[in-house]
């Protein structure tokens, strides 16, 4: 076989798979559009990592239910916030909701059926499987893409970390404040004078009202803690200044008196113990996820300090403790394993609760590198069905359409001229014109133009073949399709059992879809660019003959 027939045959086959992957991509990208396998992937690979890649299966059944609808149910609180929510962009328009709602009933009965035969067939064939069910039931579509920072600022917001501690902080300041002031009075009973006492307990009052317009202002935000425990110091600073000037110089209790005041300030607020006074108000990130996990520990440790139930601290307090989500414990490892990584801590919650963004969005691109390629091996199974699909409705029998080129010259040229003529439509081929006679073969000049295509142009290309998709089914007799003809030559060369003349009807032609399908799933672009290389080839090999000629 001569090697301008290989190429005829190569350009047919080629360009016969360029049209039914063409063909293909469309059906492809439509059911993708239709299904949202794109969504649906990403809140699956979302909720999978959310449940720490599958719950152990040393749980019990009762509680594997229970984790799985805890977790089901913070995927769904995490999509319906904001910055999630704001991601998916919809069309609006009376046609684009009509055409939304047709869509998702097609989905929903999809779901259903796949539902149906997993009950039926679900017992016998899988084990440890979740039965189907429609990912956008309560939600008519999701983001196809969701950024690691959206998603860790989605996940510290949800869990209300940053209120959480500062109302655990808020607390231990309020215990912090309540034994100090009782250390301080019980120091005012050691005075001799009884007027000495009555001064110092009345001052006693007022920086009571002090720290307590102190904390307020933390428990709004308005104050850091440094500032605060700084605040209180010097409030404290104050009422042994007021003592110094005011108390009585005959009480012989006045120099142990103040003296004790300055060893309860010394004590915690002197420039080596004020570091260990804030880290002990600060709880850390373990202890929060300890306690978002344990809302009963988190209210009784709250509680017990916030005695004041029409205090809008408290009401706070309700506020997030009512809107906290359940915490699945495979989530609190994960976290608390990020939070350990956190090498350093600040003296501000605010900024662990930065670094620990930053750690979960690390966590997030990880996991989604992984949830990619599992996409993509199901995305290429799915591919080779649809070719599969496309290949028996087509009737493209792999092997049938090599043997019709080979053996019809007509039709072979007839598809060879076409493929080419596409190309050329696309390529600006340019010859260099021929003065004098060469010895040597050169190659033209369109051959590097051909195979030196970007994938823009490549893209490019591929859209105005896409539009002579129709054309080119008219035009070429392509040995495609259930024609009485080609099914009569398709039997007419069956194979038979190894040895003997028993026929195997059918089997060829099985195995001919099943290497069209493979072929199909491999992609417009690819059969397109292999096609402009044995395009540029043919043109080579006919410019190296014509100058040989010439010679």
């Amino acid at each position: 076989m001569s090697l301008p027939l290989v190429i005829d045959i190569a350009l047919g086959v080629i360009f016969i798979y360029l049209i039914l992957s063409l063909l293909a991509s469309e059906l492809h990208e439509l059911l993708t559009t239709i299904m949202q396998w794109r969504a649906d992937h990403l809140k699956r690979s979302i909720r999978l990592m959310l449940d720490g890649g599958g719950t152990a299966s040393t749980v019990n059944n009762t509680d594997l239910d229970r984790l799985a609808r805890n977790t089901d149910s913070l995927t769904e609180r995490l999509y319906t916030h904001p910055l999630i929510n704001t991601l998916n962009h919809q069309a609006t328009g009376q046609m684009a909701v009509l055409m939304r709602k047709l869509s998702g009933g097609i989905v929903h009965v999809c779901y259903k059926f796949a539902a149906a035969l997993y009950s039926i067939f679900g017992g016998k064939f899988a084990k440890n499987g979740a039965t189907p069910h429609n990912p956008f039931a309560a939600q008519a579509s999701a983001p196809s893409y969701i950024p690691a920072d959206t998603f860790a600022q989605t996940v510290i917001e949800t869990f209300e970390l940053s209120k959480v501690g500062r109302l655990v902080t808020l607390s231990r300041l309020e215990e912090f404040k309540r034994q100090q002031l009782k250390e301080v009075l019980r120091q005012v009973k050691h005075l001799a004078f009884q007027e000495s006492q009555d001064l110092a307990t009345e001052r006693l009052r007022q920086i009571a009202r002090d720290y307590e317009q102190i904390t307020l202002s933390f428990a709004e935000g308005k104050t850091p803690l440094y500032a605060v425990i700084n605040q209180m110091e010097q409030t404290l600073a104050g009422f042994i200044q007021y003592c110094e000037t005011f108390l009585s110089l005959e009480d012989a209790a006045r120099p142990y008196f103040l003296y004790q005041l300055t060893y309860i300030r010394d004590k915690h607020y002197s420039e080596a113990e004020k570091p260990a006074l804030i880290a002990s108000l600060k709880p850390d990130l373990q202890e929060i996820l300890t306690l978002v996990r344990d809302k009963r520990e988190l209210f009784h440790e709250l509680r017990n300090t916030i005695t004041d139930t029409d205090s809008q601290v408290y009401k706070s307090l309700s506020a997030v403790l009512h809107n906290l989500p359940e915490l699945p414990p495979s989530l609190q490892n994960s976290l608390s394993a990020i939070a350990a990584n956190i090498k350093q801590r600040s003296g501000d919650l605010e900024e662990d609760l930065q670094s620990l963004q930053g750690e979960i969005e690390s966590w997030f691109d990880k996991s989604m590198t992984r949830a990619s390629g599992v996409y993509k091996r199901n995305a290429r199974g799915i591919a080779i069905l649809i070719g599969f699909l496309v290949a028996v409705v087509t009737n493209a029998d792999t092997l049938f359409i090599v043997d019709s080129l080979s053996r019809d010259s007509v039709l072979r040229t007839t598809v060879a001229e076409f493929a080419t003529s596409q190309v050329q439509s696309q390529v600006q081929f340019q010859t260099t014109p021929q003065t004098t006679p060469q010895t040597t073969p050169q190659t033209p000049a369109g051959v590097d133009r051909v195979n030196s295509a970007t994938p823009e142009q490549l893209n490019a290309e591929l859209d105005a073949i896409k539009d002579n998709v129709r054309q080119s089914l008219d035009d070429v007799s392509l040995p495609l399709g259930w024609d009485e003809s080609i099914l009569k030559l398709q039997t007419e060369d069956e194979w038979t059992v190894p040895m003997t003349d028993v026929p195997l009807p059918g089997v060829k032609r099985l195995a001919g879809w099943g290497i069209s399908a493979i072929a199909i799933s491999m992609g417009a672009s690819f059969w397109y660019d292999l096609l402009r290389k044995v395009f540029g080839l043919k043109i080579g090999n006919s410019g190296g003959a014509g100058s040989s000629r010439d010679s």
